[in-house]
């Protein structure tokens, strides 16, 4: 997940930079990958996360724990119909031969040495990551050629501090199918987020307002990972028209006033650190920036604030991490920007009431910049909010993720995938 979030992070500044579609950003990775160019793992915040990664991704890195998954799997597909070497030449497998020309059977030879010398450096460069335990996984198949790779492998392991565990193919349970239910018109995959579902690790604490909202769609996001994608191909030359001046969406502007208030940029430097926006965004931007100057915040604008300071709350089992955007230690208060187009306090109330709890705050703030308006909760409404977070965190724990049909389903990012949702004309 955490590698997920760091790619996330990558397509938002790719956004900001231009490449604000799919196709965009496909043909900006396949570039990279043709020049090569390599990303850094995520780091996780938690020392006993697992961390999954390639053979080749794990070079130079050492664990305490290493799982090696399919140690004796091989790459598949037909042979292809030439071989060459540098040294030996090209031969062609011709058809209709009986038998392969000696050439290619000297070309074969070559090819398949230097693929157990890959095999062998790559199992050396797998194995080798483990400091203190080594979990090796070999499935085996039951014809002459598999069970004699297994049977070698074997007998290249020591037998003194090496445990083996032998499983039978009947002891081995599926993994239960997933099936398209088709009957009511519209396919749906049936994918269970019921008892038995893991939790994640940490959840962000926009989540709550998410759960509160539809337990469903935050299944769909954020415990199967379901893209919220809802926008056919078909339509995104028709988006396209209607945004000729490649305006940025409503959380990249969020994302740069955030920024730009975290560090007190004047409009010179506004439009220095924001030159690549186009000229309706920075300008939306810059206004938006310059309301909190209004006389409306006056309350809440000049304090000792801590800002953008990252937190992690544990409630039960479930971690959830956030950035309060500014904390009055002083007089207590969390403070929340918003650049939202409508103005829901009691959609952030959890969010705000878990800032709020876990800082000691006895007030906190919503600042609507878009709408020249203050929202302010006091030490009740915090409470309350407070009462909403532990009735989620144990509907949560409970696994409960029935979905709550409203006229809300129509602006849902899950509504193509959901069969709870209304139809909409």
């Amino acid at each position: 997940m955490a590698n997920l979030r760091l790619f996330q992070g990558l397509l938002r500044q790719w956004a900001q930079e231009g490449l604000r579609d799919v196709v965009s950003a496909a043909d900006h990775l396949a570039r990279l990958e043709r020049l090569g160019t390599q990303a850094p793992e995520a780091v996780s915040p938690h020392p006993d996360a697992a961390q999954l990664m390639t053979i080749h991704g794990s070079k130079g890195l050492e664990f305490p724990v290493v799982i090696v998954a399919g140690a004796l799997r091989q790459g598949g597909g037909p042979a292809g119909a030439v071989r060459f070497d540098t040294q030996l030449g090209v031969a062609l497998r011709l058809p209709r031969l009986e038998e392969d020309t000696p050439e290619w059977e000297a070309l074969e030879a070559a090819q398949k040495e230097r693929d157990t010398s890959e095999s062998e450096r790559v199992a050396y460069v797998a194995f080798t990551r483990a400091a203190d335990l080594l979990i090796l996984s070999v499935v085996s198949g039951t014809g002459p050629a598999p069970m004699k790779r297994f049977e070698d492998f074997l007998g290249n392991l020591p037998e003194a501090g090496v445990a083996r565990t032998y499983l039978s193919p009947a002891e081995v349970l599926a993994p239960p199918p997933l099936t398209l239910q088709t009957a009511g018109g519209k396919p749906v995959l049936d994918v269970r987020s019921g008892p038995g579902v893991v939790l994640p690790g940490t959840l962000p604490v926009t989540s709550l307002g998410t759960f509160l909202g539809c337990p469903r769609a935050f299944a769909y996001r954020h415990l199967e990972g379901r893209s919220p994608l809802v926008t056919l191909w078909s339509a995104r030359h028709a988006a396209e028209a209607t945004n000729p001046e490649g305006r940025l969406a409503g959380r990249q502007i969020g994302d740069a006033v955030h920024r730009a208030l975290e560090h007190g940029w004047t409009a010179t430097e506004l439009h220095k650190q924001l030159g690549y926006f186009a000229p309706p965004d920075l300008k939306t931007v810059t206004t938006l920036v310059q309301s909190f100057q209004g006389d409306v915040y006056a309350e809440v604008r000049d304090r000792p604030y801590q800002r953008e300071r990252p937190i992690q709350v544990k409630l039960g089992d479930v971690t959830f991490e956030g950035i309060v955007d500014a904390f009055d230690p002083e007089g207590t208060l969390v403070l929340d920007y918003k650049t939202d187009r409508h103005v829901q306090p009691e959609h952030h109330l959890p969010q705000l009431a878990l800032y709020a709890h876990h800082l000691g705050a006895t007030r906190a703030a919503l600042a609507y910049l878009r709408h020249d308006r203050l929202h302010v909760f006091e030490e009740g409404d915090l409470q309350r909010g407070l009462a909403l977070v532990q009735d989620a965190v144990a509907r949560l724990q409970a696994r409960q993720f029935d979905p709550v049909p409203s006229p809300a389903c129509r602006y849902c990012p899950f509504r193509g995938v959901c069969d709870a949702a209304p139809e909409t004309p």
